[in-house]
């Protein structure tokens, strides 16, 4: 029988992170906290079983989580979306709500992954998908006939809608 394939949890806030690695009884036999930074990604892979097999579970990886899950999907890593509500309900389910922490938040996280394989798995940005954000927002076209802050702001003379000038 093949071991069972790692699941890293992790707690994403916006200054740091909380990662941890469960075994087969769903205990942590791995945590580490690190700093929000250009550096993250390289401390989780660094410190992260060597199984090319893991999958990273990411709490709320379109909100909190954004960026780190895209970094992650961005080195060639699986990992999914697990919902605050669904990690929230698995703290209740294991008996250790009273105790909240990051570290068992991330722990939540991870059982959730590990109990709903159907999650979403998140999909790593390609340069289009980046290219129409940006010029949905008008902050950039290819054409140079994007929209511009002078093009879409009224000028200081121009009359208010619905009022008159003098």
């Amino acid at each position: 029988m093949a071991p069972p394939v790692p699941i890293i949890g992790i707690d994403p806030h916006n200054r740091s992170h909380t990662a941890v690695v469960l075994d087969d009884c769903e205990e942590v036999i791995a945590e580490l906290r690190i700093d929000a930074s250009h550096g993250q990604v390289d401390q989780l892979l660094a410190w992260a079983p060597p199984d090319p097999r893991r999958v990273w579970a990411v709490e709320n990886a379109n909100g909190l989580g954004y960026l780190l899950a895209r970094q992650l999907t961005g080195r060639g890593e699986t990992v999914v979306d697990v919902p605050a509500t669904l990690a929230a309900r698995a703290r209740k389910l294991s008996g250790k709500s009273g105790t909240k922490s990051d570290a068992h938040d991330a722990r939540s996280v991870a059982i959730a992954a590990a109990h709903h394989r159907s999650l979403r798995k998140v999909a790593p940005e390609d340069l289009t998908t980046v290219i129409g954000c940006w010029s949905v927002a008008g902050s950039w076209s290819p054409s140079g006939s994007g929209p511009s802050a002078s093009s879409t702001r009224p000028s200081p003379t121009s009359p208010r809608p619905g009022r008159r000038s003098t």
